[in-house]
């Protein structure tokens, strides 16, 4: 809300919430969210945040102190927490281009090999890629071993946990989804 959002802090506040997730992108106000909800809520409400707030830089530029402490889920692991494939593409990159792999880097170059195998591997019709990409099964790949499901969503299912302590955003952990709540989403047994 561009008029801000002291009135949400406050009814956050009154329901006792311990955390507080924030959907969407930082570019949508969430500069403003951040340090409004901090506060109101002060360092006991947690605030964890999705991948549209990856920019760490930005949040600690514009929301100083109150961006200490802010977690941020992204499906994007540090190097050392990948498969051999994905430490040693990631090793070749900052080689290369003198900079780590930032965000989705290790996801967009999974993706594009595994479109360049289904192109080759295919009788060059938008239907055939399609289905090769879709039926892929990667062993040993840049983010592990994994498939896609009947929605074409993969089979991956960890997400590291990222915080921002004395203004830099360090990794903290990984969690995982359970399969059975994966199941869930995509109408299997409950």
């Amino acid at each position: 809300d561009p008029s801000g959002y002291r009135g949400l802090a406050e009814w956050i506040r009154d329901t006792g919430a311990d955390a507080v997730y924030l959907g969407g992108y930082l570019e949508n106000n969430g500069i403003r969210l951040i340090s409004e909800l901090r506060a109101i809520l002060g360092p006991r409400v947690a605030l964890i945040a999705s991948d549209g707030f990856a920019s760490p830089a930005a949040i600690v530029e514009g929301a100083g102190a109150a961006a200490e402490g802010l977690a941020v889920t992204i499906t994007a692991l540090p190097k050392d927490d990948l498969p051999a494939a994905g430490r040693e593409f990631a090793d070749r990159f900052e080689e290369r281009y003198l900079s780590r792999p930032r965000t989705f880097s290790m996801q967009t170059a999974q993706a594009a090999q595994i479109l360049l195998d289904a192109l080759a591997g295919s009788n060059g019709s938008r239907t055939d890629v399609t289905k090769k990409v879709l039926g892929a099964h990667v062993e040993g790949g840049l983010l592990g071993d994994f498939e896609f499901d009947r929605y074409g969503d993969t089979t991956l299912n960890a997400t590291g946990v990222y915080r921002i302590e004395e203004g830099r955003m360090r990794f903290e952990t990984t969690i995982s989804s359970a399969a059975a709540r994966l199941a869930r989403r995509s109408g299997g047994p409950r």
